[in-house]
């Protein structure tokens, strides 16, 4: 299972704000496994609060399509896409708990 990181960003679910939380969207091809399984399921993907939204719209058409489009939409200074802030935020909790 892929741990709760935005697709989009990069930011960790421990980042988001209390109050507005991120979530899990099944997309158009999301195939739910049995419990025993130890992969991610094909078409779940995690995304923070400022991008929970956009992917809600687009939970109709398949995950790779989407996300496709949503990279394409959001701005590099919105989402932290080449700073990766996020991610290096999210590997240190991770590193030193």
């Amino acid at each position: 299972m892929k741990p709760a990181v935005c697709c989009i960003c990069g930011k960790s679910a421990l980042d988001d704000s209390p109050d507005i939380n991120g979530d899990w969207v099944e997309f158009k091809n999301y195939l739910e496994q049995d419990s025993a399984s130890l992969s991610h399921p094909v078409g779940l993907e995690y995304f923070c609060s400022e991008h929970i939204s956009s992917a809600l719209d687009l939970s109709n058409i398949d995950s790779d399509d989407a996300l496709h489009k949503l990279k394409l939409t959001v701005s590099c200074e919105d989402s932290n896409i080449n700073n990766g802030i996020h991610k290096v935020t999210w590997w240190k909790r991770l590193l030193h708990k």
